[in-house]
Order: C-alpha cells, then structure tokens, then sequence
C-alpha cells in the first residue's frame, strides 16, 4: 500500500491501531511517544495490551531495530 511510509502506534483507540495494522502492514508501525510533551498517554505502551505478544513486539521493538539496521 504505501512501502516507503512507517507510522506511530499514539492512536488512543485501540481498534484504529488494529485497523492502521491491517492497512500499513504490521511492519510499518512502531511505538510511538509525544514526549517530552504532556499530550499523550503517560504509557505509550498501554494501547499495545490489546495485541498478541507478538504484535506488541513488532510494533515496541522489533519495528524500529530494522528500520535503524540493527
């Protein structure tokens, strides 16, 4: 759909970020943050409770390791 785009996981709603995983791809999504701002969950990692544990992951780590290349 569109290979060249990663998007943040920061959607408050957990059925939009199962949607935008079924439509990115699961590799295309990673844990996303508003910090330092105050704008967003003081846990970014609470909306990934909702997923399999590998989803959760994909998106918190694994995502990100391959896009750095490590």
């Amino acid at each position: 759909m569109l290979p060249q785009l990663y998007f943040d996981s920061i959607t408050l709603d957990l059925e939009i970020l199962k949607l935008l995983i079924e439509r990115a791809g699961p590799d295309k999504v990673m844990l996303g943050s508003d910090y330092p701002f105050l704008m967003g969950p003081d846990d970014p990692q609470e909306i990934l409770t909702g997923l399999s544990v590998e989803l959760r992951r994909r998106i918190a780590t694994d995502n990100a390791r391959e896009f750095l290349g490590g």
